[in-house]
């Protein structure tokens, strides 16, 4: 099989594994380093230490010291909303909202068996064993420039890629292969022109000119990578949202016109998922959170940052009555803990 017969067989299974995005490019020294780098010197990276280390720097700056073998980078995306879908709109004030990407199955547990698929089959198209190295969220890459040299879209004002197709809600991958493949033509081309209804949508105002994300202003990572106190002003900015925050995505144009794209059947939405019980949340021991969210998103928060989230909501909801606090500290002592600090409460547990 010729060079080029193999890339588009490769980029058709692909599709067919449901990565509706798809595309090749080469490893190598990476445009967008400069931009990161002064994101994190800033200070921006709000305690992520692995995002500042030397060995992570330098394997961003050029992804060739990923894998010295691979040759070729297969970027694929996952589709795991449609914005055909209703807004979720929260009827109970002590309810909180749930990210679209987080409403199904924990995407690490279905993207790297669908690519250790694609490698199984090339094997046998090939006959001798891939190196190769999967990414999805995980590694130190600039995965979205990769996706732009890939040809799947290009980097939007609110930092997301965002297909000209289908729009932005989509779960990136990268698979490093020692295949000499057939590159796709960069897509450099900037279509958000002079739309800023992303940046004025969002409620902390974290998104940068240089389509950066100031990390300790955004409700996403306030409410899942933070393992702290949440800051008070975004607390309190974040209103309702329990796991993550959409409305960037959920105003864009392209999102909006293009993305009705099916989800991926295992990131399809669960019935009653868009939303959590705050108050059942802190109701509920760590070791029952752990076994009920163990192939979800949400359980990146932890525990302890699942009740902290819980009671944000609450406080902005001004549902937390003083005898719901008595009850919880009776089944919960964990949680207890948690309210005790976020509300200067002295809680009685008898």
């Amino acid at each position: 099989m010729n060079r080029h017969d193999l890339t588009e067989t490769i980029l058709a299974y692909a599709r067919q594994l449901g990565f509706t995005l798809a595309g090749v490019t080469v490893p190598g020294k990476m445009t967008s380093f400069h931009t990161f780098a002064q994101w994190v010197n800033d200070g921006n990276a709000a305690g992520m230490a692995y995002l500042e280390r030397p060995d992570t720097l330098a394997k961003r700056a050029n992804s060739q010291l990923i894998l010295p073998d691979a040759r070729s980078i297969l970027v694929v995306g996952l589709p795991y909303f449609s914005q055909a879908e209703q807004p979720t709109v929260v009827k109970n004030p002590g309810n909180g909202k749930v990210a679209a990407y987080a409403r199904g199955l924990d995407y690490h547990d279905v993207i790297p068996v669908k690519l250790a698929q694609l490698v199984e089959k090339v094997e046998t198209w090939i006959g001798r064993p891939i190196a190769h190295r999967v990414y999805t969220d995980t590694g130190p890459i600039l995965e979205r420039e990769m996706a732009v040299m890939a040809g799947l879209g290009w980097i939007g004002k609110n930092s997301c890629l965002i297909s000209p197709h289908f729009g932005s809600y989509f779960l990136l991958a990268e698979l490093f292969l020692d295949l000499d493949l057939e590159p796709a033509q960069a897509l450099v081309t900037d279509h958000c022109g002079s739309c800023n209804r992303c940046v004025q949508s969002c409620p902390t105002h974290c998104i940068q000119p240089d389509r950066t994300i100031l990390a300790q202003r955004c409700i996403s990572f306030q409410t899942i990578e933070n393992r702290a106190e949440m800051d008070q002003a975004v607390a309190e900015m974040a209103a309702d949202w329990f796991f993550g925050c959409d409305i960037c995505q959920n105003v864009c144009p392209w999102n909006i016109r293009f993305s009705h794209t099916p989800p991926d059947v295992q990131l399809e939405i669960k019935p009653g998922s868009e939303t959590v019980d705050a108050i059942e949340i802190l109701l509920t021991s760590p070791a029952v959170l752990k076994e009920k969210y163990k192939t979800s998103p949400l359980l990146r928060s932890k525990p302890a940052g699942l009740y902290r989230n819980a009671i944000n909501v609450l406080n902005n909801s001004k549902s937390l009555p003083p005898q719901m606090i008595e009850k919880i500290s009776l089944v919960n002592q964990e949680a207890a803990m948690i309210i005790s600090k976020m509300t200067n409460q002295t809680i009685d547990r008898q």
